[in-house]
C-alpha cells in the first residue's frame, strides 16, 4: 500500500505490546482513483501460475483524482487525532513464535518485521521515515544483535521511509531487493513489454540506496524463501520461513478486520485495493501463499494471524466471481 489511513481500530491493536522510541514521520499523502477493470481467473479456480497477458505501450506513474486524495486525507487526519488523544508516541512491538518481531507504527496501520537469524537479524520493510530506520536499529540492539540484512516487499512508499536510513546506520548490512522491483526503486516506472498493461497504482519513491543483491522466486535469504507474489505491485515477494513456516505476505493480503487478499475492497481498510496493479495476480499470488499452508501470516498492514487455512479459503473464495 502506498498511503496510510484506517477505518477501524479494534482488530488491529496487539496485546500487551513492548515498546521503543519513536518519532513522528513526516508522511506525504497522496492516492490513485477508482481502478479499471480487467481479466480476472475463471471463478472456479484461481491458478497458482499468473496468466499471460497482452501488453499495450505500458502507461508511466498513476494519477490520483483530486476527491480520492481528499478522502484518504480526512481518513489520515481522523487517524493522527485518535492517536494524539491517546498519547501514542512509541511504536508497537510484539514477537510471535521464536524468531518474528512485528513492528508496527502508533501513527499509522503499517508493519515491518525483524526476523532473527543465527548472524544477527533481518529487517523486512523500514515503515514511514528516516526514524522508522533508527527505531529498528533500537530495537534490534535491544534483542541483542546487529541488523545484517534490510529487505524489501515492495517499493510503495509506506514500506521503505526507513530504508536509506538504514543502510547509512547499518553500512555493513546485505541490501536485498526483488529484481523487479528495483527499477521503482531506482526511479523507473514504466512497465515491461510483457506485463499486464494495467497503470501502476500507489505512491513510489526514488531511493538513494543501491542493493548489493537482487533476488527472485525460490532464492534463500538466510532461513527465509523467497515467493513471487505479484499483483499489488509487479514485483512484490513474500518471504516463507522455512524453519516454523511463517509467511510475511507484504501487501499480496491485509489482516485488518479479517484475512482479505488486496484485490477486494473490504470497508474497514480499503485502501491496499486502490494501490493495487492487477486483481488477477494478486487472487493468484494468494492461492499460491495458502498451498504452502503457512502457520502464521505476517501482513503488511494488521495483526499476525495463526492458523489461518480458513480464512485464507474464505478470502479466496470471496474473489473467485469478479
Amino acid at each position: 500500500m502506498f498511503f496510510v489511513g484506517m477505518g477501524y481500530f479494534g482488530d488491529y491493536d496487539s496485546p500487551s505490546p513492548s515498546t521503543i522510541p519513536y518519532q513522528l514521520p513526516a508522511t506525504a499523502v497522496h492516492s490513485p482513483p477508482t481502478r479499471q477493470p480487467h481479466p480476472y481467473p475463471s471463478p472456479s479456480v484461481i491458478p497458482w501460475r499468473l496468466p499471460a497477458t497482452a501488453v499495450e505501450s505500458p502507461p508511466a506513474c498513476y494519477c490520483a483524482s483530486f476527491l480520492t486524495k481528499l478522502i484518504i486525507l480526512v481518513y489520515s487526519l481522523c487517524i493522527l487525532v485518535f492517536f494524539v488523544k491517546k498519547g501514542v508516541t512509541t511504536m508497537k512491538v510484539q514477537q510471535h513464535g521464536e524468531y518474528l518481531w512485528q513492528v508496527r507504527s502508533p501513527w499509522f496501520p503499517v508493519n515491518a518485521y525483524i526476523v532473527r537469524e543465527s548472524d544477527g537479524f533481518t529487517v523486512i520493510d523500514s515503515l514511514l521515515s528516516a526514524g522508522d530506520g533508527d527505531a529498528l536499529q533500537a530495537l534490534a540492539h535491544k534483542l541483542g544483535g546487529e541488523i545484517t540484512r534490510i529487505v524489501l516487499t515492495h517499493g510503495h512508499m509506506d514500506h521503505i521511509g526507513g530504508f536509506d536510513r538504514l543502510q547509512t546506520i547499518a553500512p555493513h548490512a546485505e541490501v536485498i531487493v526483488g529484481a523487479r522491483e528495483a527499477r521503482f526503486l531506482a526511479g523507473d516506472l514504466q512497465l515491461a513489454a510483457s506485463e499486464q498493461s494495467s497503470p501502476l497504482r500507489g505512491g513510489y519513491t526514488k531511493v538513494q540506496t543501491q542493493p548489493t543483491r537482487l533476488v527472485a522466486a525460490s532464492d534463500m535469504i538466510g532461513s527465509l524463501r523467497v515467493l513471487a507474489t505479484p499483483g499489488h505491485t509487479p514485483g512484490h515477494l513474500s518471504f516463507f520461513d522455512t524453519r516454523d513456516a511463517t509467511i510475511i505476505t507484504g501487501d499480496a493480503l491485509h489482516t485488518v478486520g479479517r484475512v482479505t487478499i488486496t484485490s477486494e475492497l473490504y470497508w474497514r481498510f480499503p485502501f491496499p485495493t486502490t494501490a493495487t496493479w492487477s486483481k488477477s495476480h494478486a487472487n493468484a499470488s494468494v492461492a499460491h501463499i495458502a498451498a504452502l499452508n503457512p502457520s502464521r501470516l505476517a501482513p503488511g498492514h494488521g495483526p499476525v494471524v495463526a492458523d489461518p487455512a480458513s480464512q485464507l479459503a474464505a478470502a479466496l473464495a470471496r474473489v473467485q466471481g469478479q
